[in-house]
């Protein structure tokens, strides 16, 4: 099965309010398991605050699919960050014969903004 070339970039102007409530959800979130003293430590309260804070407005997006019209990868950054800079998170897709998602992977293992979109198909994924 080999790949096309058709690269979608899409700009997601929504993206932005969906990160405003998704970190909204998140403090709440952090706030009741204070309030609520879970087993959950102030160590970890805190790296979970300092993960949400690490997270970018995205708006842009790059989609890649096969011949098959299954999305391979996605990549995502911030609006306007150029494709051969390290601004991406570069997700990858597999699917089995009916064309059902197997595994999402990412590239080296990790959801950081540190990849580059134009060596996507250079990265490890898992």
């Amino acid at each position: 099965m080999s790949k096309s070339t058709a690269i979608v970039k899409k700009d997601d102007t929504s993206s932005s309010m969906i990160s405003m409530i998704m970190s909204m959800m998140m403090l709440m979130f952090l706030s009741d398991m204070l309030q609520s003293r879970t087993s959950a430590t102030q160590a970890q309260a805190l790296q979970f605050t300092q993960a949400a804070q690490a997270v970018p407005t995205l708006t842009s997006e790059l989609l890649e699919y096969d011949v098959n019209g299954n999305m391979v990868y996605m990549g995502e950054a911030p609006t306007g960050a150029p494709t051969n800079l390290p601004y991406w998170r570069i997700r990858k897709m597999t699917y089995d014969n009916n064309g059902n998602i197997t595994s999402q992977l990412w590239a080296e293992g990790s959801l950081e903004f540190m990849f580059v979109w134009d060596n996507r198909t250079l990265y490890t994924y898992s």
